[in-house]
């Protein structure tokens, strides 16, 4: 099957056809897509847009399903980003043996932009990759090119960056620091269509580096350094159904299928979770209302537990309001105590919108971080009262107020 490779910059495009892959194109064509010619029969369109236009990140994220990890990923990629997130189309690459997960990150109306501009002259892309994820490298080596002034460098399997050849020494040494990826050598391939002097990149770093003249078009470049596996498709998520549909033909009537067998799966999951869920919601509606009933044997009619216990509080102190100070103490109270690690209440107390409590901490220095705890909550204050280390642990009791 052929493949069609189509490059897209700011002069339109340039496209070439490949026989097999790793075969360079016999022709380059350039000019405005409309000038593109589709083949008879089935192939594969794989589309290189400018990496000027799209963002090579990574994050640490936990190791989880690829559809679950589209999911989590752009929330942990938003703090590196000015624009809102929601506006920004993240792709997921490979995990490195430290656990960060490749990306990346393009505007959403701009890669709309690109694929309507395919469809509009009949052309339906398979896969949509950054160029600089195209550019031939070895090793720890940096592969670059330089066209129209602008160089884009491939620092590493699934990373770079693009920037004006007048920057690149500044952005080249801070990319480098940042990544820690400092070249053994660098390779650059110059499509400029006039000289570029060494000295230029020379600056940057003490690497080895080497010049190389241009195959004619960037595109060939682009064409014999392109893997699949190493570059990230930008036609993910809801790209990858779309890409899947625009294939021309019948070819997706079997993912439409698959679509509604694996809907049809989710939904009698749903159906059987909230069976579950019901199943245990009544029971421990049940095992209140036992709690209940074993603090108030003579209770004879049980509607709402929660809500008859804190009557029945109410009653046995006398005061409704004193009832509802000791819940509502209580329940900040909780707050905070969920929070630490390895305590242990042996009692608690309540009298006159008081509470004491004996506590075992396993960390005797999460004591004081326990009492400043307790002073952030507003209507509290805590005082340690008295403190006994035994063994590795420590006891200490703590007197919680309410503020009036």
């Amino acid at each position: 099957m052929q493949t069609l490779f189509i490059h897209l910059h700011e002069d339109g495009a340039s496209w070439g056809w490949s026989a097999r892959p790793g075969k360079l194109p016999e022709q380059v064509a350039k000019g405005p897509l409309a000038r593109i010619e589709m083949a008879p029969g089935e192939c594969e369109v794989v589309v290189f847009v400018p990496s000027d236009e799209v963002v090579l990140t990574s994050a640490k994220v936990p190791a989880q399903s690829r559809q679950r990890l589209q999911q989590s990923l752009p929330y942990a990629l938003e703090e590196q980003f000015i624009q809102d997130i929601e506006d920004m189309h993240v792709s997921v690459g490979n995990r490195d043996s430290d656990g960060n997960v490749s990306a990346a990150v393009v505007n959403i109306a701009k890669l709309d932009t690109w694929l309507d501009s395919l469809l509009e002259v009949g052309v339906e892309p398979n896969k949509v990759v950054p160029d600089v994820l195209a550019l031939p490298r070895s090793g720890n080596d940096w592969a670059g090119m330089i066209n129209n002034n602008i160089v884009t460098i491939r620092s590493g399997e699934q990373s770079g960056f693009c920037c004006d050849i007048n920057n690149y020494v500044e952005l080249a040494q801070r990319h480098a620091h940042d990544h820690d990826c400092a070249p053994d050598a660098i390779t650059i391939t110059n499509c400029n269509g006039t000289n570029v002097e060494s000295r230029v990149f020379d600056r940057a770093f003490t690497s080895e580096l080497t010049l190389l003249p241009c195959n004619g078009d960037p595109l060939s470049t682009l064409v014999e350094g392109y893997d699949p596996a190493q570059s990230i498709d930008l036609l993910q998520g809801r790209y990858k159904g779309r890409a899947n549909l625009m294939s021309g033909g019948k070819r997706w009537i079997p993912a439409v299928a698959m679509c509604v067998i694996l809907l049809s799966i989710q939904f009698g999951t749903n159906i059987y979770d909230y069976v579950q869920l019901s199943s245990v919601e009544d029971e421990y509606k049940q095992k209140i209302t036992k709690i209940y009933k074993t603090t108030f044997p003579n209770a004879k009619r049980v509607v709402n537990p929660r809500v008859q216990m804190q009557d029945k509080l109410k009653k046995l102190r006398g005061s409704a309001a004193s009832g509802d100070d000791f819940i509502t103490a209580l329940f900040k109270s909780s707050t905070v105590f969920s929070k630490v690690d390895g305590i242990e209440i042996e009692v608690l107390n309540y009298r006159n919108n008081t509470i004491d409590l004996d506590i075992v901490l396993n960390n005797p220095e999460r004591l004081d971080a326990l009492r400043k705890s307790f002073g952030s909550l507003k209507g509290l204050s805590a005082e340690i009262k008295s403190s006994s280390v035994e063994g590795n642990k420590l006891k200490s009791r703590i007197q919680i107020r309410s503020k009036k």
